[in-house]
This record gives structure tokens, C-alpha cells and sequence, in this order.
């Protein structure tokens, strides 16, 4: 088996945070070279539970290598209402990847900005986050990279919290929710809310301080413009792909 086959995979998963007796295991299925295809489990805890990890490893005859395929993320929630939650994560063969702290921020329910490389190997700058309504071959709701210049700051200017009026406060809340997580924000009425992104409709999710999410009417109650005021803007003719962005519309 080649060396550089070795190393190589020993970066890659280092780079996703897999620890060293993980990448172990890995080394002494590649040096080995006796099988087509191999998995490798894994468990990481934090305080509110546990992700496992189960990565599949492929031997493609031709090169004579092992590529790390995917790996699949179960993330077990000590006090979720929703316990389990699953992706499949597809490994790109470069070290453009997704890490295990950035896919359990996503599978909880938020989204990381960083770089990842386009279909023709460019990199980019971008939002990933799960996206429940595409699922992959095996019915895993599937992670999305966006890359049309999605703005929490803006997003989150819809609304009516205090933080749109301070500067370095919204520059931390930025920096949260940049990295996976929720950024404690104060409503005009006063209470604690937790709000994150939603990027595939230019829009936030809004949680009370329990992490209960707002339903609908909730939510809009704390809109700065309500969304009847947002319909007459339609009968104004006002259709183009950016407004309808900006209201949680699909479009293709």
C-alpha cells in the first residue's frame, strides 16, 4: 500500500476531528489491504450528549488506493424532545471538509460559514446547513452548501431586537452563529430569545430561552414588517428572485 495513501488519510482525518485512536484503526486498515471496504465507528460527548460516527473507507483497484467515501452522524441529545438526528456526510477527496463540531452544530439545527470547494475545484465562501426538504440516496436529509451571499446581520434586521440597534453586540451575535451556534438576542418586549440562521430562505429561526421554537404567528409578532404589509408589496409588482429570496420563497 502507498505511503502517501496513508498519510493523506491520516490529515483528512485529522482535519474532520477524529481522534488519534480513530485514525489508528483507519492505518491499520489501509496497511493491511485485505478488504474492498471498511467502516470505522466512533463517539464524541459534550455536555448536552453524544454524536457517533460510522466512516466508510473504499478500495478503488485502478489506483490502488482507499478513499474515505462518507461517514454517517447520529447525534443522540440528552434532553431533545427530537433525540436522534441523522445526515450523511459525503467526504470530499481533498481536506475541504466538514468537521465533526460543525456537522452536530448543523444537525442541531444551525449552519457554519466557511470555504469549501465548487464543482470545479474553486473555493468558495459559503453557508452549510441541513437542509430537511433534500434528501440523499439513502432518505438522509441532506447537507447544502449556499453560496449566494447569505447575511445573518440582514436577516436578522427584519426583526425587532435590540442588538440591530448595537453594533458590537450584533458583531458577537454574527460571530456565534457564524460558527454553529444560536446567539442570545433581546426582543422589544423584553425576553431572551435564542436565533440562528436560516439560509435557504434569507431568513433567521427564532427560539424562547427554553429552545422551544416560535411557531409562525410568534415569530411574525416580532417582525418589523408584517407579512401582510409584505403581500401588498406583490400587488405592487414587485416578483424579482431577491424579494422573494428575502420572504422564504423557493425559487429554482
Amino acid at each position: 500500500m502507498k505511503v502517501d495513501n496513508i498519510d493523506f488519510s491520516m490529515k483528512q482525518g485529522e482535519g474532520i476531528g477524529f481522534s488519534a485512536s480513530v485514525l489508528n484503526k483507519v492505518k491499520k486498515f489501509i496497511e493491511e489491504g485485505k478488504l474492498l471496504k471498511f467502516d470505522v465507528d466512533s463517539e464524541k460527548r459534550d455536555e448536552k450528549g453524544v454524536m457517533l460516527t460510522d466512516s466508510r473507507y473504499a478500495y478503488e483497484e485502478k489506483l490502488d488506493r482507499y478513499y474515505f467515501k462518507f461517514w454517517r452522524a447520529t447525534l443522540v441529545d440528552d434532553n431533545a424532545k427530537q433525540r436522534i438526528k441523522q445526515t450523511n456526510v459525503y467526504v470530499n477527496p481533498s481536506l475541504y471538509n466538514y468537521t465533526l463540531d460543525e456537522v452536530k452544530s448543523m444537525l442541531r439545527g444551525g449552519a457554519v460559514e466557511r470555504e469549501m470547494l465548487d464543482k470545479d475545484k474553486n473555493a468558495k465562501m459559503g453557508w452549510a446547513q441541513i437542509d430537511p426538504k433534500e434528501e440523499d440516496k439513502f432518505g438522509m436529509p441532506r447537507i447544502r452548501f449556499f453560496t449566494y451571499g447569505y447575511s445573518f446581520e440582514k436577516a436578522v434586521n427584519n426583526y425587532l431586537f435590540k442588538e440591530n440597534e448595537n453594533q458590537a453586540a450584533m458583531i458577537d451575535a454574527v460571530n456565534i452563529v457564524k460558527k454553529g451556534g444560536f446567539a442570545p438576542m433581546t426582543g422589544e418586549d423584553g425576553n431572551l430569545y435564542y436565533v440562528g440562521p436560516q439560509v435557504r430562505y434569507n431568513d433567521v429561526d427564532i427560539f424562547f430561552s427554553n429552545m422551544v421554537k416560535l411557531k409562525k404567528a410568534e415569530k411574525e409578532d416580532l417582525m418589523k414588517v408584517k407579512p401582510e404589509n409584505k403581500q401588498g408589496e406583490d400587488l405592487n409588482g414587485d416578483t424579482s428572485k431577491e424579494n422573494k429570496q428575502k420572504r422564504g420563497m423557493h425559487v429554482s
